[in-house]
């Protein structure tokens, strides 16, 4: 009765090899479904012999196959391919090291294309992909880094006169508007 388990336990492997064969050649899924293939016959084959076998091998494929994921998950960013998808290395190189994060969080700059919401500014002299937080920054405007995260800095429009762009609160606008009132009071 060796060999079914053999056979079984091969199964499992060769499915297992398949899937990680998957994250370094890409096959377009192919390799994928083979491996889900030779799970289901280990599968098969496990409960054609009896059922204590059968459960044993959905036991194996229900705990070694999140486990793998995960293995795989964590060190595909790291290999060539991965690098080639994610397009890390460009990002790491072009944008900021390591000892600069801290050193940019609040430096101001100055907004080269118009930021909706990301795009490019000059900061220290050095053109930085930033991003905003979500609002709209018109290039020439000068601006604020706020943070750094997930591999971009995060920026906000500076504000040379904050008295200046006090605006009109926005639940007043329209009890104002509905009793025909004049916002004479709030402009300059």
């Amino acid at each position: 009765m060796i060999y079914p388990t053999l056979t079984i336990a091969l199964t499992i492997l060769a499915a297992y090899s398949l899937l990680l064969l998957e994250c370094f050649l890409p096959s377009g899924g192919i390799l994928a479904v083979a491996s889900i293939l030779c799970l289901l016959a280990a599968v098969a084959l496990g409960f054609s012999t009896n059922l204590t076998t059968g459960l044993m091998v959905v036991l194996v494929i229900v705990i070694g196959t999140p486990i793998l994921i995960r293995l795989l998950v964590t060190l595909w960013p790291k290999t060539r391919i991965g690098k080639q998808i994610l397009n890390r290395s460009v990002v790491a190189s072009k944008n900021i090291s390591d000892g600069e994060r801290e050193e940019l969080t609040g430096v101001c700059g100055v907004a080269v294309t118009d930021l909706r919401p990301n795009g490019t500014a000059l900061i220290r002299g050095q053109q930085r992909d930033v991003i905003t937080e979500g609002e709209f920054v018109a290039s020439g405007r000068p601006i604020l880094v706020t943070r750094y995260e997930m591999g971009r800095l995060h920026v906000q429009e500076r504000i040379e006169n904050p008295a200046e762009s006090t605006p009109v609160s926005t639940l007043e606008q329209p009890i104002d508007f509905a009793l025909g009132r004049d916002h004479e009071e709030f402009k300059d």
